[in-house]
């Protein structure tokens, strides 16, 4: 097992969390296996841009959590309840050098497949060139602007509403998922 600390944020409502391992389920939206795993730069922007959220950390082993609602149980070292309030500035700090970027399509393709393995009721789809050609776009918007957008989705400029376009998206919710059983952009499609 993996006992490094990453950053771990939420598709449905981009909660992010710090710790060995990602939350089984969200506090803030309540889904279950909705968290990606990410990288230092996404969490930090996320931690310092994302408003209506506080920063709460286990007393414990120090994770951290932003959401509406601290977690109830530590997945890292399975404490409960024990999440205090922490500056977000201060949060940031404690992350380190965390990790490095999620910056090749090799990196990203494990990412999205790790996702949907833990997630069980999604598949990346199976068409391998296809998949890495919308990891160039995710790559492309990461330098571009900043985060990894969607590459089927066009940013407003909006940074609330732009943040509901980072990839993955809350798929789950739009229409073609429920009509066709695939994401925007044909990236994760219904088991």
């Amino acid at each position: 097992m993996n006992t490094k600390k990453r950053f771990w944020r939420c598709h449905v409502c981009n909660d992010i969390h710090f710790g060995v391992k990602p939350p089984e389920y969200c506090p803030t939206c309540g889904m279950r296996n909705a968290f990606v795993l990410s990288d230092r730069g996404e969490g930090v922007r996320l931690i310092q841009e994302l408003k209506g959220k506080n920063v709460w950390h286990c007393a414990e082993c120090r994770d951290l959590h932003l959401g509406a609602k601290p977690l109830s149980l530590c997945p890292s070292c399975g404490s409960k309840v024990k999440y205090g309030a922490m500056d977000r500035e201060e949060a940031v700090r404690s992350t380190g050098d965390a990790d490095s970027a999620l910056d090749t399509s090799e990196e990203m393709l494990k990412v999205w497949d790790e996702f949907a393995e833990r997630n069980g009721r999604i598949k990346v789809w199976d068409d391998r060139e296809s998949v890495k050609q919308l990891s160039v776009g995710v790559l492309e918007n990461v330098k571009s602007k900043g985060l990894r957008y969607c590459p089927c989705r066009v940013t407003t400029g909006d940074p609330d509403k732009d943040m509901k376009l980072i990839c993955p998206c809350n798929f789950l919710a739009q229409q073609t998922w429920k009509e066709y059983g695939e994401c925007w952009c044909g990236l994760f499609v219904k088991r």
